[in-house]
């Protein structure tokens, strides 16, 4: 679980070390954005072919791979004495931290039993939500003290540790299934998602309108269009399974996920410019934050055992309706600052989070058989990662043009967001919410 922590924690908490790194490095911001960008990127276009080699290698070789890569990586960047050398660490953190989540239902999967691994799951997508909201919580308590290098170098014992206790705690799977490699799908897939994610990251700081961030967009949405033509028409060994075409139940957790991670990111990057605007110290916006980190952690857990009781949907609808209650509260509180009021509001909203993503991602996961977590556990780290970009950019977008206004216009960006995504969830269909009921009575293999 830390190690999955760690891969999502290192996307967010980098960004409160930028200005440290910049004065060390000498670079300006521009250049500096990559020390992010190149992260994000490269685990965006990485994601699928990582899952697809979970599939074929097992989950623990994989997940053993991805801690080797993202250890030495870590290292590199601690290390790193000038800003190429930095930037090329990052992007091997990212192929690292894409190989992680990856395999992480594979692992899940081998570790605990069908009753147990809905629970277990919900706890993890909840610890890895918690990772990225206290990222600048942790990213200025290291940087005040031991230096930036340090925000690096913390993942070398935990990646040690998670070495030494993945060759002993994780199972081996069985025989994996051969099949030839959809090298047009997974170029069509990887560079699509690889130019939507930029040119989403791009329009955080400057217009939509303008050519360096309209044309990766563009171009990306053309990719990604031509891969689900080809993948359903033409691959003779798919990328995507075919009956995952046919499961409108796959296709209602992406969108569901897109739009959690797009209230998500943009909310904690709403309420970080917001406190900025009102003069909130990093330490006190964490403070702040804090809330909404407890209640999804705790929350977490007991999603998971709702879900399996009463089905997604219910859990999907009842979690947008927290949130939306807890961000139209949160859009009218004058100031950004721990009290009573705000805590409340923040714990609904995390609980309402937390509820959603766990109900989504399980009926993403349940939606492949075992053969194909490493695709699942892909899939939806890679629509998390789109819907989180998007969040974060509409919300830059919308800093730049209301100023003090931010928090109250991204409550209400939120809530068409929530309304969205209650929509979608509708067509969750029946029949998987008896699957999972059956599978928390299954024996254990």
């Amino acid at each position: 679980m830390i190690v999955f922590m760690m891969a999502q924690l290192d996307g967010s908490v980098v960004a409160v070390a930028n200005p440290v790194i910049a004065a060390d490095l000498g670079v300006g911001a521009s250049a500096l954005s990559w020390t992010f960008s190149s992260y994000l990127l490269v685990m965006a276009m990485i994601i699928v072919p990582a899952g697809d080699l979970v599939d074929r290698v097992g989950p623990r070789r994989a997940f053993q791979i991805g801690v080797a890569m993202f250890t030495l990586a870590s290292i590199a960047c601690g290390c790193a004495a000038s800003w190429v050398l930095l930037v090329c660490a990052r992007a091997v953190q990212g192929a690292g931290g894409a190989l992680l989540l990856a395999s992480s239902v594979g692992v899940l999967r081998l570790c605990f039993s069908p009753g147990r691994f809905e629970r277990i799951f919900g706890m993890v997508a909840g610890l890895a939500a918690v990772a990225f909201a206290s990222g600048p919580l942790v990213g200025a308590a290291l940087v005040s003290w031991p230096g930036w290098r340090s925000v690096f170098l913390i993942n070398v014992p935990l990646g040690i540790a998670a070495s030494g206790l993945a060759a002993v705690a994780i199972p081996r799977a069985s025989a994996r299934v051969r099949r030839r490699l959809d090298l047009v799908g997974l170029a069509l897939l990887g560079l699509g998602t690889g130019a939507l994610v930029w040119g989403v990251t791009a329009a955080g700081g400057s217009s939509w309108a303008v050519p360096e961030v309209l044309w990766p967009i563009v171009c990306g949405i053309a990719l990604v269009v031509l891969f689900v033509v080809y993948e359903r028409r033409h691959a003779v060994r798919p990328l995507v399974p075919s009956e995952a075409w046919r499961a409108p139940d796959v296709v209602v957790a992406a969108a569901v996920l897109v739009c959690y991670a797009f209230i998500l990111f943009g909310l904690v990057f709403a309420i970080t410019l917001q406190g900025q605007v009102d003069g909130a110290s990093p330490l006190a916006l964490s403070v702040v934050l804090l809330p909404l980190c407890a209640s999804i952690t705790v929350a977490g857990p007991t999603a998971g055992w709702a879900t399996q009781r009463w089905g997604p949907r219910p859990v999907i609808l009842m979690g947008f309706t927290f949130a939306a209650a807890g961000s139209c509260v949160l859009g009218v509180v004058p100031n950004l600052r721990l009290s009573p009021v705000s805590a409340l509001v923040l714990t609904v909203a995390g609980a309402g989070l937390a509820g959603v993503q766990v109900a989504s991602n399980t009926l993403l996961v349940m939606g492949f058989d075992e053969q194909r977590s490493g695709f699942a556990g892909a899939l939806a780290g890679l629509v998390t990662q789109v819907g989180g970009a998007c969040g974060v950019a509409v919300v830059g977008s919308v800093a730049g043009a209301s100023g003090p206004s931010t928090l109250r216009v991204t409550v209400v960006i939120m809530c068409v967001v929530l309304i969205l995504g209650s929509t979608v969830t509708g067509p969750v269909h029946a029949h998987l919410t008896r699957k999972m009921v059956m599978s928390s009575h299954a024996p254990r293999a």
